[in-house]
């Protein structure tokens, strides 16, 4: 598993399971990829942008019969319209996460929500909160 399928997963996770009930769904988006552009506009809707922070592989044992993978990526979930809708969004994707936490059927072995921090401008009344996740996925037969 390379780190470009992992953040697709994690994008079509939180796309398959967002509840619009619960909070209008924001453009759920992988800013690495190269074909969509560039240009974030919070005027036409939210965001929710995935890029990686860290991807490593760990040897399963001595004998090299496995490969661990892990990958930490950050949500980057930004609006304009208030701090209030800043936090639905937020609990939104924690929901998410947690409920999936050790679901098989993601491809994901283990998603573990690490820190979030706030990068909110006030003076140009963006928020913003970054979400640090890291997907864990099993040990792969190294043949």
């Amino acid at each position: 598993m390379t780190e470009y399928e992992q953040i697709t997963q994690l994008v079509t996770l939180l796309n398959g399971e967002w509840n619009a009930d619960n909070v209008a769904k924001p453009d759920i988006e992988d800013i690495t990829d190269e074909s969509k552009e560039s240009v974030i506009d919070l005027r036409q809707a939210d965001k929710c942008l995935l890029y990686e922070v860290s991807y490593s592989e760990e040897w399963a044992d001595l004998n090299c019969y496995g490969l661990r993978v892990e990958g930490i990526y950050s949500i980057d979930i930004r609006t304009i319209v208030g701090r209030t809708r800043l936090k639905d969004l937020f609990n939104e994707v924690k929901r998410i996460l947690i409920a999936n936490r050790h679901n098989p059927f993601t491809g994901i072995q283990h998603i573990n929500p690490q820190a979030r921090r706030d990068l909110s401008d006030r003076r140009k009344k963006i928020y913003r909160y970054v979400y640090d996740v890291a997907l864990v996925n099993p040990y792969k037969s190294s043949t």
